[in-house]
């Protein structure tokens, strides 16, 4: 009969590698998050393209914060004047409670050492889980390819500070399919941490019952359907899909991303949009070069993995956002095969040298890094600290407006909102596109780049709008320069603003 698992939660109980294979089990993980926490401070230090910040973390930091003054969960909305007060669905409350006390302990530079230190965690998880499995040479390939696709969505926002609990979740389940037996109970509850900080969660949901078939679909045709381990891989799933209830939002969370997944005009542009290969990118190539190696090393997948394998692209490449899947996940979906398939690769001197590690060294080590990691922490902010640019928090624009006296209802863009949010000005629109339902943001795309002119005529000749601001690239501008009782107040690189002079400071509701 089959145990459960009693493993450790971190580390599992599975020691698929042989032991002279094996470095301290401490080394590998300290290194991934110290390297990690280092590149990222060194990226994000030398790249202005890789600033961690961008509109929507000012507006999840302005969500945390009202929930923390307020003392309650947010399920209306307080931030837009065209949707003031109708029902919505805060998501991701738990990671932007906990992105707002962060800020208020340290300002910028410490949420971005929190998003910083979760991108190093789940490296660290990465690591641990992979050890076991391959050896160092192979660890160090998926922490590097790990890290250069982690790197592409990267930001101090909710879906990094859940990317720790993603991967140690399905993770989990990997393992425990790995060993032929149900994932520990603990994981149910960490299941329903997940569905509170980020919606990701409906990605563990999606991949799970491939992997309950994978454990009970054999047994059921051998006519084992009594078998404790098909009962406890049912009741982990109906535990987990039970544990994604235990938010403030009930049943109507999973609704509402559902409704928000299945409708295209919402889950698309910006990170929502699918791969475009007539780009350059490393994703494209990264898959061809996968699966060439599979071919030409012979590697075959059992199909239950196959087929979560193929799920797993299928959503990368329906959706920029999901590539920390490939990142993080596919790396320890393939490790049991990929470990029995170099199995007989001998180490180099590097890797002989790591298996010399001893478990005693750890704790020295731990201190070491962490001394490490605060030391080039307490550097970077006290030489080199981020915060928001001026793309992201519109300075020169909204300080021109404020001098000017200018009021009314604003007409903005989506990436405008987080600026706008901070400073408590009411906004037309936001990223939360779930809010404005699809006809209305399909509405607004096609005014402001003019595909409805006459939409956009009736807006701007009404009264109902005090003032725009746009990128510089937006149609609309055009359109405002030469708008009667319209007038150009202030350009730069980032933004162009423009007042409505002929109301009288008088505005109507839009």
């Amino acid at each position: 009969m089959t145990t459960p698992n009693t493993g450790s939660f971190l580390n599992g109980q599975d020691q698929g590698l042989p032991a002279e294979y094996r470095p301290a089990p401490w080394l590998q993980p300290l290194l991934a998050f110290a390297a990690t926490f280092t590149a990222v401070l060194a990226i994000v230090n030398h790249s202005r393209n890789s600033v961690p910040f961008e509109s929507d973390t000012l507006w999840h930091v302005a969500a945390g914060e009202w929930m923390l003054d307020h003392g309650q969960i947010l399920t209306w909305d307080i931030f837009s004047y065209t949707a003031a007060g109708k029902p919505w669905l805060c998501q991701e409350w738990l990671s932007e409670v906990l992105m707002a006390c962060i800020y208020r302990l340290g300002g910028w530079e410490s949420l971005f050492f929190l998003a910083a230190a979760a991108f190093a965690a789940t490296q660290a998880l990465l690591a641990a889980r992979l050890q076991k499995r391959l050896t160092p040479y192979f660890v160090l390939t998926f922490a590097m390819l790990a890290f250069f696709f982690g790197m592409f969505h990267f930001k101090a926002r909710p879906h990094v500070i859940a990317w720790p609990v993603l991967l140690l979740w399905l993770a989990n389940v990997i393992e425990a399919a790995d060993r032929d037996e149900a994932p520990g109970w603990w994981n149910i509850p960490l299941m329903a941490l997940w569905a509170n900080l980020h919606g990701s969660f409906v990605i563990g949901l999606g991949l799970l019952p491939i992997f309950v078939a994978e454990a009970v679909v054999p047994r059921v045709m051998a006519g084992r359907w009594r078998d404790p381990t098909v009962r406890r891989w049912l009741a982990f799933a109906l535990g987990c899909l039970a544990a994604t209830l235990i938010n403030p939002y009930g049943i109507n969370l999973l609704l509402q991303i559902g409704r928000f997944l299945l409708n295209g005009s919402l889950a698309s542009g910006g990170e929502w949009s699918s791969w475009d290969f007539s780009q350059v990118n490393l994703f494209g190539p990264w898959i061809v070069l996968a699966w060439g190696v599979a071919l030409v090393q012979g590697i075959r997948l059992p199909f239950w993995r196959t087929l979560a394998f193929l799920l797993i692209v299928y959503v990368t490449l329906r959706h920029l956002r999901n590539i920390n899947l490939i990142a993080f996940v596919v790396p320890v979906l393939l490790a049991k095969p990929l470990g029995q398939h170099w199995a007989a690769r001998r180490l180099n001197s590097v890797e002989r040298l790591m298996a010399r590690t001893r478990p005693q060294h750890g704790p020295v080590a731990l201190a070491a890094a962490a001394l490490f990691v605060l030391g080039i922490g307490s550097l970077h902010a006290r030489y080199t600290p981020v915060a928001p640019s001026d793309y992201e928090t519109a300075q020169g624009a909204l300080t021109a407006v404020e001098k000017a006296g200018i009021t009314g209802p604003v007409l903005n863009d989506s990436y405008t909102s987080g600026a706008l949010i901070r400073r408590g000005v009411k906004v037309y629109i936001d990223s939360r596109g779930d809010l404005y339902g699809a006809d209305f943001v399909t509405a607004f795309r096609k005014m402001a780049w003019l595909d409805e002119g006459e939409a956009a005529k009736r807006l701007i000749q009404g009264c109902s709008v005090g003032w725009t601001i746009f990128p510089p690239t937006m149609p609309l501008n055009a359109y405002l320069d030469i708008a009667p009782g319209w007038r150009r107040l202030y350009a730069d690189d980032f933004y162009v603003v423009h007042t409505n002079d002929k109301c009288g400071g008088r505005f109507a509701s839009p």
